[in-house]
């Protein structure tokens, strides 16, 4: 297991992005020194076309950290047997084409929305009181019910950064759902580490 960075996490520290929302609406946080000053569209900002990476790597495959963190516990066994994270996404460039930013949040937003159910039954089966809300039956009867698909659930950071293979890279997206740990969504933008550029 490799201890280097290869990830450029300046830029994805500026994203405001809901990862189940409408793609054009992810912005980008204009900053001067750790004060937000504007909210852009990251559609036609310049960061889409940084560097993804410190090294230029033109091939990284990226994991959902919570399925991943599912898959290996041995409590949430799903009726067909053990769960299965899925395959993670590929991203590859040509030789001399690093990836960039745009090609990590655009092929990620897709692969995200696409294990979308897996995501929110992990959350519900992990979330505990901060994602309970009063529920009623079509008796009238209320009980509580987990509530995570009613939350915004948004990018968090890459993390794990490791060497899987020869000239083969990985990384695990982590995501945050407003509430979690009774942190509010503002809180979180508020809270989160501001990397310099």
């Amino acid at each position: 297991m490799s201890s280097e960075r290869f990830i450029n996490h300046a830029p994805f520290s500026r994203l405001r992005w809901n990862v189940f929302g409408n793609f054009d609406e992810i912005l980008v946080e204009e900053r001067e020194g750790k004060n937000v000053v504007a909210l852009l569209p990251f559609k036609d900002h310049p960061i889409t076309t940084e560097p993804a990476t410190l090294s230029g790597l033109c091939s990284l495959e990226i994991n959902i950290e919570e399925l991943e963190v599912r898959q290996g516990n041995d409590e949430l066994d799903v009726e067909d047997g053990k769960y299965l994270a899925p395959a993670p996404l590929r991203l590859k460039k040509d030789e001399g084409q690093p990836i960039t930013v745009e090609d990590i949040v655009g092929s990620l937003h897709m692969y995200l929305n696409t294990h979308k159910n897996d995501i929110v039954e992990y959350f519900n089966e992990m979330a505990g009181d901060d994602a309970m809300v009063e529920a009623v039956d079509g008796a009238g009867n209320s009980f509580p019910k987990f509530d995570i698909q009613n939350r915004t659930m948004v990018f968090k950071s890459l993390v794990g950064e490791d060497m899987v293979g020869e000239d083969v890279y990985s990384v695990a997206v982590s995501l945050f759902w407003d509430g979690e740990f009774g942190t509010s969504l503002e809180e979180f933008w508020k809270t989160r580490p501001h990397l310099p550029r």
